[in-house]
């Protein structure tokens, strides 16, 4: 089995040539200063001391010295840079400097050759470790049997290397072979993760938690943290939801595990936040995502749709030692285009659409085939009355482009400065950031990002600290109808007078203004999409300080108290213009003046919440035994108000600064909520000679949500871990790094759907009634309140496997989760006569599963001295299923929930493609088929067979689940390569099995209008029907079917203007087949290429690193999705959301100094 594993290396040996140098000790950095103030410095910062003769060394002499995590040997010898014939010698914190005598420089030029042999602690041979000569690239790699040899001069030191293997230095002062052992390096198995209350060494961890660094955020130059994350995690679903510039993502971690959905909890640096949208990338240090009830279970109540813990620069540098101030930026700036334009109809087919469009049904024969024909007014309609320029331009071909003419290139930028230090014993950091982003659409977003923080160990005993976050931004949406009305306009649209004394100006309404349609007639009254966003505005000005502040005691080195208090504020002021020329104003009327009005409306929302933890923890060994025992109370408040207003006909166009001279005002209101939460928490983790491990937690949250009786809920959980790569009979397999197996069972909370007053009987309702004559009015219940609601709960059961494969060249992990959530708030009808307004009420009585596996997996590919080559993949995939509904099995068909089948289901009649001839003749001729599709009609698929009830009838029992919004599964695969200096790498995002309601395809498939632009359709035109001569002068009857995969448009609307009975118009909108798509696509994320520039040129500088980078966000995206994007398929276009997507081109770099 030795010799096999040998031979599957020897290929790899040969690649895994690393002379790179990895030594990291100290960081120091002067400039310009005597070799005596540097060896002072040195001594101040890291404690080391020069002993030497004042006639041997040179103490006047000026120089610079540069390292950042370097070994004390180089640093010396930059001291001693240019000072020949000098040699040194370390002895605990000193350093002995001397003259080299004649036969050691006699030595030093002599060559030996070194040689050896390179083992594992097992004493397995390690097959390409690289072997340099230190500060050199003269160096080997080990070969089949793990020997070396190299020449090399007496004295000088000798670097072994190995990935997943400490360093190990020798000094060569024989020719005697060495044997050298090396140790593994357990930096992936240390590496810190943020959990809840605390922190764990990876390896200690026994729950399922992803987690992502400072480097992958940074290094795609995103301006948002959600989209840098996108891909990264296993198991986490993140959908931009919008086109527009600052706009939200939504994300989903494991499913969805309630009936009305919900977002994970966001801890940031340990303060309970709504979202993260509001922190700049280049502030963050690192992510945990909390997937399992184990480690979820902590923050109890807020826990059941997955806990997203972010963790911000901290104050100070990583080595705290070092009192050097490190200031660092992290800037980019991209320019945007629009990408994945849909494909709108051209001039000549949006005319061939309305033609057809203007075709009416004459009659059907006995075979089901239609005749067309089109009527003299129709023809006449058709061409808008006759009009002259129209017709001009359809012989020209000088069409106009909409699309074109409403979007426009943006850009983006982001900007941060880091300045960070250590005194003697206060850490601190402080942090400016810049972001803007112009959109394609008229939108845009700016924030300004403040942060500071600082901490000060007081003594041995005693340590305080601060935080503080601070952001501004204004998001500008522009005009959200110019958005639809814009991809709506069809080519004929005139936008500008072409001549005459308004020649340039825009024209108001280009469907229908005299100048074009002299005689009448017209498309559309909606007004020009580019006077429309002349006369908007839409901002909204948002206000986020989330800070915290703690008090820290150990009164012994094994116990630690601390109490922190961590308050957040959020404002935000919307402010909404619409003057008279906008399309939601134009056609508005003052009743007193009988004249269109502009309207402004200001809403204001203020949220102040605070949270109080007070903590002991308890850290200790015994002997094979560790012990870590949490116990905290925490208090939680949140207030929130917000207020609007609506004022109308002003005599101003000043946006809303002048309501006060409003003629009326109309929707006013205003709110208050406050809830609060105490809660108490006990953990305990336990480990036995580092391989077997435990966690025992258990949250209890009492909220004021809820009546006494349902109050508290209780959240236990339990985890255990075997490493058993630690066991005796594993460690002989030296292929195997890692190998850790988890289980663990949690109980989780959802309090997210129910308000603050929902279990209580308020008056919010107004009721009229009669006093005597008078009429009068009083204030009642809002229907029926359920004083029994009580909180959501989610079991979980998770087994885990982290696995490290050849000296974790390979490295990963597998999950696999069932998930119950029981006691779900929903509906649930009731008698109208019990009170209820709506004939429901609220109540916990739904049951949902979700099961999933998550794969993660990394690969180092390729290591040798110049060429680093490393990938991530991940895979996910969850399903979801309803198991009761009020509290049985019983379809909710209303709600389109089913038992066995997801939350979120496409249900309706299934399509079966467009009526042929032959088809058509079939229907019409066979007795058993009752509902009847005539040629050219898309057809809806029968359910039942010849033969079953119901076969032959079209009607509520052909609806089906035709799929699901949840993917089916998601993958991403991350590739980076570095050769010498550059880097390069490219990340891919997939999402697979999707379906959704698209209000894009409903839109511009929609047959019910003739005047706006359309999806360029591939239509069915049955034989005999009339069609548009070539150059407009009339028209020609077809001798043959065109076979399309879209139905005929005509002007009969008895059969959903020739969709057929399910195809989506504004006249039918309860099957709508025609809106629903297929959201699956395979998306490149990111390409970026970078320069790092050598540590020999920037130390002469001052700059400690610089990097420059260009990368594309979004270059490609593969989908069969026809719309803007598939990622916001189901987005509205109504409110100015869902426009196209966006590629952008940028330009970066990565300072410190």
């Amino acid at each position: 089995m030795r010799n096999f594993n040998k031979a599957i290396f020897v290929v790899s040996a040969a690649l895994c040539l690393n002379l790179s140098v990895f030594s990291q000790n100290v960081s120091f950095s002067v400039q310009n200063v005597t070799v005596k103030e540097a060896m002072e410095q040195l001594k101040k910062s890291s404690g080391y001391s020069f002993v030497f003769s004042s006639s041997d060394v040179d103490t006047s002499k000026k120089i610079s010295v540069s390292g950042q995590n370097s070994s004390i040997q180089d640093i010396i010898k930059q001291i001693l840079q240019g000072q020949n014939e000098l040699d040194y010698e370390i002895q605990g914190k000193k350093i002995i400097v001397k003259k080299i005598k004649s036969s050691n420089l006699v030595e030093k030029s002599k060559k030996i050759l070194a040689s050896g042999r390179v083992l594992d602690i097992n004493g397995e041979p390690i097959i390409g470790a690289t072997v340099l000569e230190k500060g050199t690239t003269n160096g080997t790699i080990t070969d089949f049997d793990g020997n070396f040899s190299l020449d090399v001069p007496l004295n000088i030191t000798l670097e072994i290397s190995y990935v997943g293997y400490q360093n190990q230095q020798i000094i060569v002062q024989t020719e005697k072979p060495y044997t050298i052992t090396l140790k593994e390096d357990s930096e992936t198995l240390d590496e810190i993760v943020v959990v809840g209350y605390g922190v764990q060494k990876k390896s200690d961890v026994t729950g399922a938690v992803g987690s992502v660094n400072s480097d992958h955020i940074l290094s795609k130059g995103s301006t948002s943290v959600m989209e840098s994350l996108q891909g990264q995690v296993a198991g986490v679903d993140i959908s931009q939801s919008s086109s527009r510039a600052g706009e939200g993502f939504s994300i989903s971690i494991r499913g969805k595990s309630s009936m009305a959905g919900g977002n994970p909890l966001y801890v940031i640096d340990g303060v309970v936040c709504d979202n993260m949208d509001f922190l700049n990338p280049a502030d963050i240090e690192k992510i945990d995502i909390l997937k399992d009830a184990s480690s979820t279970a902590i923050y109890g109540s807020r826990a059941t749709n997955g806990v997203v813990m972010i963790t911000t620069k901290q104050a100070g540098t990583t080595d705290k030692s070092n009192t050097k101030v490190q200031v660092s930026y992290d800037g980019y700036y991209g320019y945007k285009t629009v990408a994945n334009m849909p494909d709108f109809m051209d001039g000549d087919e949006w005319t061939n659409y309305r033609f057809q469009r203007y075709t009416t049904l004459k009659s059907v024969d006995e075979f089901g085939h239609p005749t067309y024909e089109m009527l003299d007014s129709e023809w006449r309609a058709f061409w808008g009355n006759n009009s002259p320029k129209m017709k001009e331009m359809f012989l020209s071909k000088e069409y106009y482009d909409w699309p074109d003419l409403v979007t426009s290139d943006g850009q983006q930028q982001n900007h941060y400065i880091n300045i960070a230090g250590n005194a003697k014993k206060i850490s601190y950091r402080v942090g400016l950031g810049y972001q803007k982003e112009d959109g394609v659409l008229g939108d845009s977003y700016e924030r300004w990002n403040l942060k500071a923080a600082v901490d000060n160990k007081i003594n041995d005993h005693f340590s305080v600290g601060a935080l503080v976050n601070l952001s501004t931004s204004m998001k500008d949406y522009g005009s959200k109808n110019s958005v639809l009305n814009g991809f709506r306009a069809n080519p004929y649209w005139v936008p500008y007078y072409w001549e005459g004394e308004n020649k340039g100006e825009l024209i108001l309404q280009p469907a229908k203004d005299a100048v074009i349609f002299p005689d009448g007639g017209g498309f559309t009254s909606t007004l020009n999409p580019l006077v429309d966003r002349e006369n908007s505005v839409d901002e909204t000005r948002a206000y986020d300080i989330m800070g915290n502040v703690y008090l820290q005691y150990s009164p012994i080195k094994e116990v630690i108290l601390k109490t922190t208090f961590s308050p957040t504020y959020n404002r935000s002021k919307q402010g909404e213009f619409y003057g008279v020329n906008t399309e939601s104003q134009f056609s508005s009327k003052n009743p007193d003046t009988g004249l269109p009005y502009n309207t402004a409306t200001i809403t204001n929302i203020d949220r102040f919440t605070y949270t109080w933890d007070t903590q002991a923890n308890y850290t200790n060994t015994f002997g094979d035994h560790s012990l870590n025992a949490l116990a905290l109370f925490s208090v939680y408040s949140s207030v929130l108000e917000g207020d609007a207003i609506t004022a109308n006909d002003m005599p101003f166009d000043v946006d809303w600064y002048n309501i006060g001279s409003a003629g009326f005002f109309s929707n006013a209101n205003s709110y208050y909520e406050k809830m609060t939460m105490l809660s108490y928490v006990l953990r305990l983790n336990y480990g036995y000679k580092g391989k077997y491990l435990a966690t025992v937690s258990s949250r209890w949250d009492g909220s004021s949500k809820f009546q006494s009786d349902n109050r508290w809920g209780a959240f236990p959980s339990m985890a255990l871990a075997w490493r058993i790569s630690e066991e005796k009979f594993v460690k002989k397999m030296s292929w195997i790094s890692n190998l850790k197996l988890r289980a663990s069972v949690g109980l989780t909370g959802n309090n997210a759907n129910v308000g603050p007053y929902d279990t209580q009987a308020l008056a919010g309702s107004k009721y009229w009634y009669n006093f005597g004559a008078t009429p009068a009015y009083g204030y009642g219940p809002n229907g029926i309140t359920n004083s029994a609601l009580t909180w959501e709960k989610t079991r979980e059961f998770n087994v885990g496997l982290d696995f490290g494969l050849f000296n974790n060249r390979i490295n990963g992990t597998v999950d696999w989760y069932h998930k119950i959530s029981r006691d779900l708030l929903m509906e649930q009808l009731t008698p109208l006569e019990l009170g209820s307004s709506t004939g429901a009420m609220i109540n916990n009585v739904g049951k949902v599963k979700n099961t999933g596996v998550e794969i993660s997996l990394n690969t180092v590919n390729v290591k040798t001295k110049n060429f680093y080559w490393t990938t991530t993949f991940s895979f996910a995939k969850n399903k979801n299923e309803i198991l009761e509904l009020n509290g049985g099995k019983e379809d909710l068909v209303a709600n389109k929930w089913f038992i066995g089948q997801p939350i979120d289901v496409i249900y309706d009649y299934e399509y079966a493609g467009v009526c042929t001839e032959e088809e058509a003749k079939n229907y019409a001729t066979n007795d058993a088929i009752k509902t009847k599709f005539i040629e050219g009609e898309m057809k809806l698929k029968d359910q039942q067979q010849p033969g079953e009830e119901g076969y032959g009838v079209i009607d509520e029992n052909d609806l089906v689940v035709l799929g699901h919004v949840l993917p089916k599964w998601t993958g991403s695969l991350t590739s980076n390569m570095t050769y010498k200096n550059f880097d390069f790498s490219f990340s891919i995002y997939t999402k697979q099995g999707g379906m959704v309601e698209s209000p894009f395809m409903a839109e511009f498939t929609n047959y019910k209008d003739r005047g706006r632009n359309k999806l360029k359709m591939d239509y069915y035109i049955p034989a005999g029907t009339p069609v548009l001569n070539p150059d407009g002068s009339g028209y020609t009857l077809t001798t043959e079917a065109h076979y399309g995969s879209y139905p005929y448009p005509t002007n009969t609307a008895s059969n959903n203007y020739g969709g057929g009975l399910g195809w989506g118009t504004d006249k039918q909108t309860t099957y709508v087949g025609n809106s629903y798509v297929d959201n699956s696509y395979v998306r490149i994320k990111n390409i970026t290429l970078g320069y790092s520039f050598s540590q020999d040129l920037l130390s002469k500088i001052g700059i400690d690193y610089l990097r420059l980078y260009i990368n594309i966000l979004n270059p490609f995206t593969f989908t069969n999705y026809k719309g803007f994007d598939p990622e916001w398929a189901d987005a509205e276009l109504n409110d100015g959301t869902g426009g196209p997507s966006t590629r952008t081109y940028q330009i970066g770099i990565n300072l410190k100094f």
